[in-house]
């Protein structure tokens, strides 16, 4: 479970400190809430969720592969 956590933490930090270099038409922006174990306990946490549309209708994410 480490090593997934730690490749997980990496990408977060990724996205977090990255920069957003392609130009869209259209940002769509979304959260929903999971219910989430932390410490012994049930907690609601947020999914945060993010894609462009480009300037030629192609749907992207970021960060690009």
């Amino acid at each position: 479970m480490s090593r997934v956590t730690q490749r997980l933490e990496k990408k977060v930090e990724d996205l977090r400190n990255g920069k957003i270099e392609s130009r869209f038409a259209y940002l769509f922006l979304d959260a929903t809430f999971v219910p989430a174990r932390w410490a012994r306990a049930v907690e609601s946490v947020s999914a945060l969720v993010a894609y462009g549309v480009d300037e030629d209708g192609k749907r992207r994410r970021w960060p690009s592969k």
